[in-house]
């Protein structure tokens, strides 16, 4: 299986932190027991992907070590900020289902979907409609909605109405072509998911990007 994240986008799993305990520093985890169960408890309330923010800029005095996990987890639970990620894309899964409109057309349509940073969908675009070959994707045309947007990374994504998911030659001499080009630019090219009525298939997931 095959995920798109970077540490922009990955939950906060743990610091450490320097507390004052009389005139002397020391080095507790904030990962304390306390702390993963408070994290886990609204993770599992959550159906989607979330994005943890924490403030770990905190200074305190504590007489001793229990007295600091205490305050740590006081501190953590009251500043721990937990706040949906729109648009997020973390697997091809996701790109499939969102080319719902496109799935079922009896022609081949070749797409773009533009991330930022945080692997959040910025936008879609349709390059081209018809048989998919290089002399009809040029990565002038891929690219250059990316460039304006100032975009960090793309998937590319086309369907194939005969339903087969495999990918043909030309499929993949074009997403090698565009990833060249995407290096040269510096604009990641995540993966390229084929998506037919039923299924997808990620090139990521085939090792073929």
């Amino acid at each position: 299986m095959a995920f798109y994240y970077n540490s922009g986008s990955r939950p906060v799993k743990g610091k450490t932190k320097l507390f004052a305990v009389g005139h002397k520093l020391v080095l507790i985890p904030l990962t304390v027991r306390a702390f993963q169960n408070f994290v886990l408890a609204i993770i599992s309330k959550q159906k989607k992907i979330m994005e943890y923010q924490i403030n770990v800029n905190y200074r305190f005095q504590a007489v001793n070590e229990r007295e600091a996990k205490e305050k740590a987890k006081n501190y953590l639970s009251a500043n721990l900020k937990v706040k949906a990620m729109p648009g997020l894309v973390c697997s091809p899964l996701e790109i499939a289902e969102r080319c719902w409109d496109v799935r079922e057309r009896d022609k081949e349509c070749f797409g773009v979907f533009f991330l930022n940073t945080q692997n959040q969908i910025i936008s879609r675009e349709i390059i081209s409609i018809g048989t998919l070959n290089t002399s009809l994707i040029h990565p002038r045309e891929c690219f250059r909605t990316a460039i304006s947007k100032n975009c960090a990374s793309v998937i590319f994504v086309h369907n194939h109405p005969s339903g087969s998911l495999e990918p043909s030659d030309e499929d993949i001499a074009v997403t090698k072509r565009l990833k060249d080009a995407g290096k040269l630019i510096g604009i990641e090219v995540l993966d390229h998911v084929i998506v037919t009525a039923e299924s997808h298939k990620s090139f990521k997931e085939q090792n073929l990007i």
